[in-house]
């Protein structure tokens, strides 16, 4: 592998081919493929960010809400 054919990812620190890498639907960025999870919402498969955003916002919904 040369470094313009490779990407850092930065959660995990590695670097991996850009053949290697997968497409994140709901970022739409290159991401490291052994991190992704099936959204509960959607049943697709998205990057470990878009995944967690998408629980803490599932875990937040109506702790802020007023009656």
């Amino acid at each position: 592998m040369c470094i313009t054919h490779t990407k850092n990812d930065l959660l995990s620190g590695r670097t991996f081919c850009n053949n290697c890498l997968r497409n994140c639907e709901r970022c739409g960025e290159l991401k490291e493929p052994y991190s992704f999870k099936i959204s509960p919402k959607t049943g697709v498969e998205i990057c470990e960010p878009c995944f967690r955003k998408e629980m803490q916002k599932k875990t937040l919904e109506g702790v802020f809400k007023k009656d």
